[in-house]
């Protein structure tokens, strides 16, 4: 059979065989590549998702930052406020406890006892 086919017919053969099987290869490898884009795809889209969620999360954390700042800022201020008043009247019953007695009261305390 092969006796009859000339060099030129079994060379376009083998070709023509290297083509097909060339073929078959690179579709195969199109399907491999188009299946890992897919997937490729997907955690993108997951990755994005992500991105947002963490994005969306960082936003809260900093307005929560800002509130607990301006709660901190404001319990200072006050705390401050408390110690002002605090102070003053402490020196106002320092000043009332180092006056001196007045006569009349100690005499009403002498009758008595």
């Amino acid at each position: 059979m092969f006796g009859r086919l000339s060099f030129a017919d079994i060379g376009l053969f083998v070709v023509m065989l290297f083509g097909v099987l060339l073929t078959a290869f690179l579709s195969s490898q199109n399907s491999r590549l188009k299946q890992e884009n897919s997937v490729l795809s997907q955690q993108v889209s997951q990755f994005e998702k992500q991105a947002i969620a963490t994005n969306q999360r960082l936003l809260k954390l900093q307005e929560m930052a800002e509130l607990a700042t301006k709660k901190a800022e404001k319990n200072t201020a006050l705390y401050q406020q408390q110690k002002n008043a605090l102070k003053v009247a402490n020196e106002k019953h320092k000043n009332w406890a180092n006056q001196p007695v007045p006569d009349d009261v100690i005499r009403v305390f002498n009758t008595i006892h």
